[in-house]
């Protein structure tokens, strides 16, 4: 053997040899804030292998709060930020460049949830009800039940904050409150233990953002092919979801920290049958129910829906003929 192609043998068998090792991603930290169904399809992006098989190595970080997520995001810790876009509307109203490019459950995804004295919507009059936090998707959904019904949210029953789903359904089995608005596996796991599911909020028909993707214009910028391969891998996530039912289970199971496969089962067909969107484009149809929702700021009044949103990298990826490739 020459000396030349016993060299190259050498420096193939090296530990560190560029021709021995596998390309790596481009790093991106991905912040989320709510640990239910409405993060599945990221979180199977993650774990099948399809957020890499796009070019990215994705680190998904959980932030427990919306507020600080989106906080992250301006800051730049967390690039790309999923959950409502509630919190990119409030951001972007005090300045900050922040916008959402896609969305992948476009209504509220939550069930109000009762005890089970409770059978009518008049039966809630008086009682009290609990939300994550005031401004939440959980907040918002509960008061536009009650306003659709001919109640005052603010007169007619008692709105606590609970700080999460788990623990309102905790207070409900503590007696302390008499409902609140849950999404699965939390919704699932309610009924088993008796409690009533009044009402899917889905059902009122209003554009949300429940479930989006939010980063900045100044970041969009100059990491436009990121964002791009990484919503990319959110759509193929969400056909993968669909069509892998048991791997979706074990992600469900491994994330949520439940056990149950009733429960798991009852989620997955929840969200695979109601809510997740296989093309997530966002609409200023969901930003202009945020900013009605938050009318008292002057601001709000007078801003454009269009303006909290970006459609173009979604347009971009259904023209390639990428969404087309999956079907």
């Amino acid at each position: 053997m020459k000396q030349s192609s016993i060299a190259l043998v050498f420096i193939l068998l090296l530990p560190g040899s560029v021709f021995a090792q596998p390309k790596e991603g481009v790093k991106l930290r991905v912040g989320y804030s709510v640990i239910s169904a409405a993060s599945l399809v990221t979180w199977v992006a993650k774990d099948a292998g399809i957020f890499r098989r796009q070019g990215l190595d994705v680190d998904l970080i959980y932030i427990g709060s919306a507020t600080k997520a989106v906080a992250a995001t301006i800051s730049g810790d967390t690039p790309i930020t999923q959950g409502a876009g509630t919190g990119s509307v409030l951001a972007r109203l005090s300045g900050a460049d922040t916008v959402w490019v896609g969305t992948i459950l476009d209504t509220t995804n939550q069930s109000l949830v009762v005890v089970p004295a409770i059978r009518a919507a008049q039966d809630l009059r008086g009682k009290t009800l609990g939300v994550t936090r005031f401004g939440s998707l959980s907040d918002f959904g509960l008061r536009k039940y009650l306003q659709s019904v001919g109640m005052d949210p603010d007169r007619d029953v008692k709105i606590l904050q609970m700080g999460g789903l788990p623990e309102t359904l905790a207070a409900m089995q503590g007696g302390f409150i008499q409902g609140g608005p849950l999404s699965s596996p939390i919704l699932t796991k309610a009924k088993m233990l008796g409690f009533n599911e009044l009402i899917d909020l889905g059902t009122l028909g209003i554009k949300y953002p429940a479930t989006s993707f939010i980063t900045t214009e100044s970041y969009l910028k100059t990491n436009r092919s990121v964002v791009t391969q990484f919503l990319k891998g959110i759509i193929e996530g969400a056909f993968y979801v669909k069509g892998h039912k048991d791997f979706s289970l074990g992600v469900l199971r491994k994330y949520t920290k439940i056990n149950e496969l009733p429960i798991l089962e009852d989620t997955y067909q929840i969200y695979i049958q109601r809510y997740i969107r296989p093309v997530p484009l966002p609409s200023p149809e969901e930003a202009k129910t945020v900013l009605d929702q938050i009318k008292d700021n002057p601001k709000a009044r007078t801003a454009d829906p269009a303006s909290f949103i970006r459609t173009d990298v979604m347009a971009e990826i259904e023209q390639s003929g990428f969404i087309r490739s999956l079907r």
